[in-house]
């Protein structure tokens, strides 16, 4: 028998240099809205009262964007994001693109690969998650662009920062100029499926890398034919760029189609 694990992803979201604090718009904006009550400014979440407002787009691809407009450059440190308070849509990963002039827009980069960096999102629709980024980013508008959901795009924003640099925020990448390479980020399944398992505790699910509470799970065919298969399903089409693989037990598969 072999054993066949899929799709694993480890992310650290590590402090900018000081706490900040929240930033206020002076406008949002955007690449269109699904309706006048799920628009722009139903996705600022300092908007006194604001426990279920979200913006949702017109369309669902990952073309779309909000954008937040600042009155003058601000240094910001970290985000906070929330789904559509009861609705199960909310947005799993995103990447950061901002401007100092609104002019010429960069995207917000991993400082370790110098290519744009995909953000952790939300796991539900209601909890507030922060993202702490790894260094100082100065913009004058910034842009949350979703590239991966569940059922739909819906997203609540905030940011975290200053109007003036503080002493030791490292304000920049590092890296020598934007690529255009915007990266890749782990694909979440919506469901597993293949063409039999050994046991229900080593079956489709099991094999599933990005499960919550993933520890020593994996997917063991019925036999060990090479007609064997898992299948992960998505919930919209995806662009792939690769595979990570780990076996299970001792045993591990060396080779494999896709």
């Amino acid at each position: 028998m072999w054993k066949f694990l899929l799709f694993i992803a480890a992310v650290i979201a590590r402090p900018a240099s000081s706490t900040g604090a929240y930033l206020t718009p002076g406008s949002m904006t955007g690449s269109g809205c699904s309706s006048s009550s799920h628009c722009y400014d139903d996705a600022n979440l300092l908007t006194p009262g604001n426990f279920i407002g979200y913006w949702r787009p017109y369309h669902e691809n990952t073309d779309q964007y909000l954008q937040v407009n600042f009155d003058q450059p601000v240094y910001i440190d970290g985000l906070e994001t929330r789904g559509g308070h009861g609705t199960n849509r909310y947005v799993r990963w995103y990447q950061l693109e901002y401007t100092e002039d609104r002019s010429n827009w960069q995207f917000y980069l991993d400082p370790n690969t110098c290519f744009g960096k995909h953000l952790p999102g939300n796991t539900d629709s209601h909890t507030i998650i922060t993202n702490r980024l790894d260094y100082t980013i100065r913009a004058k508008s910034i842009r949350v662009r979703p590239t991966s959901w569940h059922l739909d795009i819906a997203v609540a924003v905030r940011f975290l920062g200053h109007t003036q640099a503080s002493d030791g925020d490292l304000v920049g990448s590092g890296c020598a100029a934007n690529n255009g390479d915007t990266g890749s980020a782990p694909l979440t399944p919506d469901n597993m499926t293949g063409t039999s398992c050994f046991l229900s505790s080593d079956c489709y699910d099991d094999g599933n890398l990005l499960a919550p509470g993933y520890s020593d799970g994996y997917w063991k065919a019925d036999d060990a034919y090479i007609n064997q298969y898992l299948q992960a399903i998505f919930d919209q089409p995806m662009y792939i760029d690769g595979v990570e693989t780990r076996g299970g037990g001792g045993y591990y598969v060396r080779s494999y189609q896709l």
